[in-house]
């Protein structure tokens, strides 16, 4: 993320510190190297979940670098529910998927997901605020809250297949309603404590 991302509070996130990447089957070398000596990257966490990977999609291993699975998005059942009765759409998208790495593939792949019910509002929310979620989220923020503090911080790509500003609207608000604010459901729901939001200040944030 680039500097100048302001928070409630007024802080600003540090440059480069958390990266949000494309598909990286396709990477170059010249893209390896970028992400190991210019960007410093030790842990990639891939937020997709199992029906977006396959062969054309799946991450290239980067020596060095750990790579982390973190699923979090609509669960595998949820896609399953949504394609068991239209087959066809399942075949659709796997010939999409082979084909995201070549030019405009990605934004195809995402305004296809975005015809179909896998990204279905209402069940992303119910996802979203699912014990399974809720692991997830625990597991992203025991990677990122466990980085060193000092000059040598190395940093994180965060990748996921396509955010989408209505679900994201409807998720945080309904969290809102819920839990007074996104804060308070990382505290009551996810579990992080006081400490934990001012080591998140800290390590993302400028002084």
């Amino acid at each position: 993320m680039q500097r100048g991302y302001i928070n409630t509070e007024g802080g600003k996130i540090k440059q480069n510190v958390l990266l949000r990447t494309a598909n990286l089957s396709h990477i170059t070398d010249g893209g390896i190297n970028a992400l190991k000596n210019k960007y410093k990257v030790s842990d990639i966490i891939d937020l997709r979940y199992d029906r977006e990977l396959n062969a054309h999609t799946t991450d290239k291993d980067i020596e060095g670098v750990n790579h982390r699975s973190v699923p979090m998005s609509a669960t595998k059942d949820t896609a399953g529910q949504a394609f068991s009765q239209h087959p066809e759409l399942f075949e659709k998208m796997q010939e999409l998927q082979k084909n995201a790495g070549k030019p405009g593939g990605s934004l195809k792949l995402s305004i296809f997901q975005a015809e179909v019910s896998v990204i279905n509002v209402q069940k992303h929310i119910e996802y979203f605020e699912s014990d399974e979620a809720v692991g997830y989220y625990r597991d992203v923020f025991n990677i990122i809250l466990n980085k060193p503090e000092d000059a040598d911080l190395r940093y994180n790509i965060i990748y996921t297949a396509a955010v989408y500003p209505e679900v994201m609207e409807t998720n945080i608000d309904d969290l809102t309603k819920q839990y007074g604010s996104v804060k308070n459901f990382l505290r009551e729901k996810v579990g992080l404590t006081d400490d934990d939001f001012t080591k998140l200040r800290k390590l993302y944030l400028e002084d």
